[in-house]
């Protein structure tokens, strides 16, 4: 289902960081470089990293009873890369603009509970994606703060 996939994650978060961009502030600007990496770095990492460590099978997969809608894809159940990079954007949103994070909340729920519905996840490989996103990106946005706050005091970034 191309509207589920995480490439149109991709361009909705690359639409979101040139909408951060536009505004012209150092916490925004920062903002839209912390979206693309809150973005890359849950999915290389859940992917390619725990995905195949833990190799849980999908619903859809194990479960006879559960159809998805689109098919079933044969890479592994945990963690869910949709909740991960999701969380990620609540959390890189919230920081650099606080109305867009209440709105990236939002939209991190929907994706969430779209992708249990759609029998491609269990409850908790969403929580994980979910615990995965925010543990990447709260680093990153604590060194963001950091730098920011270095340089508005005058010394080096």
């Amino acid at each position: 289902m191309l509207l589920a996939s995480s490439r149109v994650l991709l361009i909705c978060c690359a639409a979101a960081a040139a909408f951060v961009v536009s505004r012209r502030t150092y916490r925004r600007w920062v903002g839209a470089a912390l979206l693309v990496a809150s973005v890359c770095l849950p999915e290389a990492i859940g992917a390619y990293g725990i995905k195949p460590a833990v190799d849980r099978s999908r619903p859809c997969a194990s479960n006879a009873r559960v159809v998805a809608i689109d098919g079933c894809d044969a890479s592994g159940s945990m963690p869910s890369d949709h909740a991960a990079i999701t969380a990620a954007m609540v959390v890189v949103s919230w920081w650099a603009e606080p109305a867009a994070g209440a709105a990236a909340i939002v939209f991190a729920l929907v994706v969430g509970a779209s992708r249990i519905y759609l029998g491609l996840h269990y409850p908790s490989d969403v929580l994980a994606g979910y615990g995965l996103g925010a543990a990447l990106a709260v680093p990153l946005v604590l060194v963001a703060a950091r730098s920011g706050q270095l340089s508005r005091k005058g010394r080096a970034m």
